[in-house]
């Protein structure tokens, strides 16, 4: 009897990603081999290189929910400037960007990440920064760098040591900067981060910098910002960019499911044999394909119901762990199951009873309906 797992393969992947994973060299490996290149990806990342092919800096700031992959494009982002090497499992989805790739590649970025998730709302954006990027360029000095009395001289002398260095531009990845913002204690520490983006923005040109910060909303709506300072920050954050409309499909067959060496027209009989039994299937052979061993209708609804699930995040999930198998919450592996049978949209509601039954909305459904 043909196994599922005799013609597929789960790769390994991790569902939350998070800047700091970047330090670890097989958490990196993961990064790189799981990102896709959807449509929706490669248009907001061609617009954040297209800017840093250039000579002069700028801000960009890039929208998307929970679990939308905003993290995993700053960390992808981050290798390409850091490791050249990265370009190539890119290039290979995505072939126009080998022009951003001859572009780039000879430049030399001072790249500094930033997780503003592991810091508290007390402190201030620009110690936070400093911190950071003084950390960064003490590592690259093999010695400690300090700043000056003021924000100008700390940023020039910043500036001069790139220079000595060999650094033709500063990159800092920012992420979770909305959630940062609305953590603030006041109103006051709230303004002062509100001028230091300002700043940032401001210096950017000509220093030349370039800031990519992730936000679950877009900045001006995470409190009170005069219209003055709203005029400013849309000014010196030109480049918006939003994930998360990409569809699951995409994720399924470029990421999560990798078929054996093959195993094509194996999975071409299935579908055949599916097709004589139920002649009005309203599904083709390229999207069976492309989808097994997911039924194609728990991709439909999968993607209706993004809003409730984390957006990509809770999807990913749902896909990995019912097919691989998870012991500790006693879900069994598909992949032993014989080649005929599908991943049903049923399963979905098994996957996520927990949450289903947990929102006020949704829990009629589990108590009443089911």
């Amino acid at each position: 009897m043909i196994r599922i797992g005799d013609l597929v393969e789960v790769p390994e992947i991790k569902t939350v990603i998070q800047l700091k994973d970047l330090e670890r060299a097989d958490l990196r490996r993961m990064i790189l081999d799981s990102f896709v290149v959807t449509a929706e990806v490669s248009k907001s990342l061609g617009m954040v290189l297209n800017s840093l092919a250039g000579a002069e800096g700028r801000g960009a700031f890039l929208k998307g929910n929970f679990g939308s992959g905003k993290s995993h494009f700053l960390g992808m982002l981050s290798l390409l400037l850091r490791q050249p090497e990265s370009w190539a499992s890119l290039v290979q989805q995505e072939p126009s960007l080998e022009d951003f790739r001859r572009t780039i590649e000879p430049k030399k970025f001072l790249v500094v990440e930033i997780s503003l998730i592991q810091h508290r709302g007390t402190e201030f954006l620009e110690d936070i920064f400093l911190k950071e990027i003084f950390r960064e360029l003490s590592l690259r000095m093999g010695r400690s760098f300090e700043g000056k009395e003021s924000r100008k001289e700390t940023f020039e002398e910043i500036r001069k040591a790139m220079v000595r260095l060999g650094f033709s531009g500063l990159v800092l990845l920012v992420d979770e900067l909305s959630e940062f913002l609305r953590s603030k204690a006041d109103a006051h520490a709230y303004r002062e981060d509100i001028r230091f983006l300002q700043y940032l923005g401001e210096e950017a040109s000509a220093f030349p910098l370039w800031v990519v910060a992730s936000l679950q909303e877009w900045i001006e709506e995470t409190g009170e910002i005069s219209q003055d300072a709203f005029n400013k920050i849309k000014d010196r954050y030109p480049i918006r960019l939003t994930l998360g409309r990409a569809h699951i499909e995409e994720l399924v067959s470029h990421r999560l499911i990798r078929h054996r060496q093959g195993a094509q027209e194996e999975i071409r009989k299935i579908f055949q044999t599916l097709r004589s039994y139920f002649p009005s299937f309203p599904v083709d052979e390229k999207r069976f394909l492309k989808l097994y061993p997911v039924h194609p209708a728990t991709i439909t609804l999968l993607d209706r119901l993004k809003p409730l699930f984390s957006e990509h995040r809770g999807i990913v999930d749902f896909i990995h762990y019912r097919l691989k198998g998870d012991v500790e919450r006693g879900i069994p592996t598909f992949l032993d199951r014989p080649a005929q049978e599908l991943l049903w949209p049923s399963a979905i509601f098994d996957h996520f009873l927990h949450r289903i039954r947990e929102m006020t909305e949704t829990q009629p459904y589990v108590e009443k309906g089911f």
